[in-house]
């Protein structure tokens, strides 16, 4: 799950949402307090085979589309004045991309860097693209595995990747090789330099949680030098410490002020809000394929009722 940016009167908001059946979504929410409408306004169909990720470019009144199926794809998606989405340009990527972020480099450029839990790598793209462009990534980081087990830890599977608060780092968990990757931003040419990883226990499948417990860490920084980590604490972050079901698997956490708020289920959603409050949280469910507005104290961080529930695109049939 993640933060709504939403405030505490009327609310009027615009969420996007992915979906494997091919389609991005645009939905509008509109109301106060816990009367609230909750709709679909739009489905596109673009992003490949199976659209995985958005990420947001407001400097530009762009998203940006990943795609996960074998066939990879990078998708780029204008942003209309009253939120409608068309398709501007859609280039070929490595396969498997399951997440994007958006990174700085110096005279006012920007990079994405993409995950690609199916390539075993992490691609880097100059942003925007220009018109006539010959596309294609401006960098990609390969993984591979010393000592390969069973799946999912059968190869390097890079699952995610974070942008640390001083815009200098970039962070990537592998679930495969049990590791966080770190890596310094070059900011002259918006390459990626390796740091020395953090090394999580074997089995532990950092970001999806084979490990079922939610790390903190102490990080110091050195001008001009990778970070350091130490770990703080490890804790399965459950009431009694344990897994509310033995199928739950942590996939997410989310910050908004002095809450975290933690997820075992696949989050595609992006929010076009102009009003930043966080009285409401949204949920998707990848197993049933609707979107539920959960009311939220933004003080405290407690999540206290549902108020609106949507089902965006086709249900997916058991397996899936």
């Amino acid at each position: 799950m993640f933060s709504l940016a939403l405030p505490t009167f009327s609310i009027t908001a615009t969420l996007y949402a992915t979906h494997y059946d091919g389609n991005v979504y645009r939905l509008s929410l509109e109301g106060e307090g816990d009367k609230v409408s909750f709709k679909q306004t739009q489905a596109l169909q673009t992003c490949g085979k199976a659209p995985s990720w958005l990420t947001v470019n407001l400097e530009h009144g762009l998203l940006w589309c990943s795609d996960e199926s074998s066939s990879g794809t990078l998708t780029s998606l204008e942003i209309g004045n009253d939120g409608d989405l068309k398709e501007l340009v859609k280039v070929a990527a490595p396969n498997g991309s399951v997440n994007s972020i958006i990174y700085p480099g110096e005279n006012s450029k920007n990079y994405l860097a993409i995950t690609h839990y199916g390539d075993t790598s992490i691609s880097t793209w100059e942003i925007p693209f220009g018109d006539k462009q010959e596309v294609r990534p401006y960098e990609v980081l390969n993984f591979t595995l010393d000592n390969p087990s069973q799946a999912p830890q059968d190869q390097s599977r890079p699952h995610q990747v974070l942008l640390d608060p001083t815009g200098s780092f970039l962070v990537s968990p592998d679930l495969g090789a049990d590791l966080v990757h770190v890596f310094l931003i070059d900011k002259e040419s918006g390459k990626l330099n390796a740091c020395g990883p953090i090394a999580y226990k074997e089995g532990s499948g950092p970001r999806f949680g084979l490990g079922d417990h939610l790390c903190s860490f102490k990080v110091s920084y050195v001008e001009g030098s990778c970070p350091k980590f130490k770990e703080l604490s490890c804790f399965v972050p459950y009431p009694g410490y344990k897994l509310p079901t033995n199928t739950a698997i942590l996939s997410s956490v989310q910050a908004n002020n002095h809450s975290l708020h933690i997820s075992d289920s696949l989050v595609t959603l992006k929010l076009a809000s102009n009003r930043m409050k966080g009285d409401y949280v949204a949920v998707a469910n990848q197993e049933t394929s609707n979107v539920v507005i959960v009311k939220r104290d933004f003080r405290t961080g407690e999540l206290l009722k549902e108020v609106a529930s949507l089902q965006v695109g086709l249900v997916p049939q058991p397996g899936q």
